[in-house]
């Protein structure tokens, strides 16, 4: 199912991701971070899986069940950002977006 979109945020949270997406720019011009994904897609994917470490928004069974999709979410946002991970040959954008 789709969401609202950027309309049915509210301009402060639009703003706020703006602003942190021109956080992770800078890092990543600085080398601090990978640019192997634009900087709001990045942002993007860490919000989204930051979901699931969250009990409220992600419930797991128990305590241990939370901590191990916690270090799972953080062991996939340190792979995704780690500099040096240059974008794969053969991605779906090298293939003619197929």
């Amino acid at each position: 199912m789709e969401r609202g979109g950027m309309a049915a945020l509210p301009p402060a949270v639009v703003a706020a991701n703006a602003d942190k997406a021109g956080t992770v720019a800078a890092a990543q011009r600085a080398g601090r971070v990978s640019d192997r994904h634009p900087a709001g897609d990045l942002l993007l994917l860490v919000i989204g899986l930051s979901m699931l470490g969250s009990a409220e928004l992600a419930p797991a069974p128990d305590a241990d069940a939370l901590a191990d999709r916690r270090r799972m979410v953080t062991d996939a946002v340190t792979r995704m950002t780690r500099p040096g991970t240059a974008r794969p040959a053969n991605t779906i954008d090298d293939e003619g977006g197929n």
